[in-house]
């Protein structure tokens, strides 16, 4: 793209505004910004400008919007959005920060009208803010944040650990306690429907804790922003979200349930105490496990290659390899209730993980990969957020008109 940035800087962030729009079928994630796709039925890999997670968008047989890229990009196609329910939702990340200064010159973020951008990537310790703005109370330090992650009215930042993230909102605060200074966080969520934002304190605690510890010296702001069928942002749809905080204080602790998955690619016989030899063949397993206290530890411990074998599952991570840890934060006790309905979708390992219940079982196979695995994912997100929407729901019922945008 050939515009200047504030100080008249070229702007490379591999976006065309006129350039023509293509689809293309979503195949493979590659590497971290590398995917494969198909474009009228031929093999193509297209750049990604989003380091996020994206398990739910990126999913095989997912349309996806590109662009040709520009000569200075070596691979043939940038990934632009993906379609969701049939609305494009942004993944350009870069194209977030291009957006928001326009918002900013125009007066057009909720919380921020009164701050104008006169500079981007602004240096302060060790971190770079995407702009400093002015204001009559003085200097502003904002951060951006791209948000794709999201369930029905919910949205969520990060959908995976984000220490880089974690330090910009320390750094915020540290900014703001110089005088005559003011820092912000803006996180723009690409999805119209939604009506609260929340950290996403199950896959990113530290970040969680951070908001939760700088959210009185530093201003923190949740926008929802759609595109047209043209994917171009619909300005006049923007609207803050509310964040439930005394719900994140409820529910981001160190407490909780979680699902690990493990991956052998032959075929295990492993003696497991009482249980004898048990067999597994090659693939997936799902473990459901909990911890009431220090969950961070116990999560800890799992990944460890060598400790004293205690748990049933100790003595199968001890073969198989640990890929994914998947912690749900919560004051409930949601174990069992996780291990009967990862058996609707999974085939049970009969008495595995589960001696002091009357579960069948707490292990579940698989032949392919979970994370690409929409029955899984669902489950994932009903233990991760639906029961998040349920207790606002239930709060509002009660009397909580804070509570009361639906």
């Amino acid at each position: 793209m050939g515009r200047k940035d504030i100080h008249g800087q070229k702007d490379m962030i591999f976006f065309q505004e006129k350039a023509p729009v293509v689809t293309g079928i979503f195949e493979a994630r590659l590497n971290r910004f590398t995917v494969r796709c198909t474009v009228n039925g031929k093999p193509v890999l297209a750049y990604l400008a989003n380091p996020g997670r994206l398990w739910e968008i990126l999913l095989p047989g997912r349309k996806l919007y590109l662009q040709p890229s520009p000569l200075k990009r070596k691979l043939p196609y940038t990934v632009i959005a993906a379609d969701i329910d049939s609305r494009p939702v942004l993944l350009h990340t870069p194209l977030t920060n291009f957006y928001v200064e326009k918002w900013l010159e125009r007066q057009l973020i909720p919380g921020l009208e009164d701050f104008s951008p006169i500079k981007r990537e602004m240096k302060f310790g060790s971190s770079r803010f995407d702009f400093l703005l002015k204001a009559p109370a003085g200097l502003m330090a904002l951060e951006v944040k791209n948000c794709t992650l999201f369930a029905q009215n919910l949205a969520f930042f990060p959908d995976a650990v984000s220490d880089r993230g974690r330090r910009h909102l320390l750094e915020l605060a540290s900014f703001a306690r110089k005088p005559a200074h003011l820092a912000a966080v803006l996180f723009v969520v690409w999805w119209p429907q939604a009506l609260y934002f929340i950290p996403e304190f199950h896959t990113d605690w530290k970040f969680s804790q951070a908001l939760l510890e700088i959210k009185d010296q530093v201003k923190i702001q949740a926008i929802a922003a759609g595109l047209n069928d043209n994917l171009e942002p619909e300005e006049n749809s923007l609207r803050p979200l509310y964040i439930p905080w005394p719900l994140i204080e409820e529910e981001a602790i160190d407490r909780g349930a979680y699902i690990l998955i493990a991956r052998t690619e032959i075929k295990l016989h492993i003696p497991i105490g009482k249980m004898g030899i048990v067999e597994f063949e090659p693939g997936y397993y799902l473990y459901a496990g909990s911890a009431r206290n220090n969950l961070k530890a116990r999560l800890h411990r799992h990944g460890r290659r060598h400790k004293k074998l205690f748990w049933h599952i100790d003595y199968l991570l001890e073969r198989a390899r640990l890929i994914q840890v998947l912690p749900i934060r919560t004051i409930e006790d949601l174990e069992c209730e996780l291990a009967s309905e990862l058996s609707q979708i999974a085939t049970s390992v009969p008495g595995f993980g589960c001696s002091d219940c009357p579960c069948q079982s707490h292990l579940f196979f698989l032949r392919t990969d979970p994370r690409q695995f929409p029955p899984f994912l669902e489950i994932l997100h009903k233990f991760r957020y639906h029961r998040l929407r349920e207790k606002l729901s239930e709060a509002r019922q009660e009397g909580d008109h804070s509570l009361d945008i639906f």
